[in-house]
């Protein structure tokens, strides 16, 4: 399996959605059957720090996060205050 999977939406967005939907149940990632979602509530929950009850949005980033903070620190003890991420890079820190 790959780390960064991609479905092109731009082609045909419904065939694209119907792909997405079935990859994540195979992967056992079948959200009707892992959170109770409140639909009136915002899947944004904004800049304060994400709780329990924000899994449902928020989750599998683990690795990513690491990666971005291990580049942050080595930028900062390089004495480098600035990073443009590359976004054909994103992904491969």
């Amino acid at each position: 399996m790959l780390d960064v999977q991609v479905i092109d939406l731009t082609v045909d967005a419904a065939q694209g959605y119907q792909r997405l939907s079935a990859g994540l149940r195979e992967a056992g990632l079948d959200p009707a059957n892992l959170f109770d979602w409140d639909a009136s509530r915002s899947p944004y929950p904004g800049l304060p720090a994400f709780q329990e009850r924000d899994a449902a949005v928020y989750f599998g980033r683990d690795g990513e996060i690491r990666e971005v903070m291990e580049t942050l620190s080595r930028q900062r003890l390089l004495g480098r205050r600035r990073l443009l991420p590359d976004p054909g890079r994103i992904g491969q820190w």
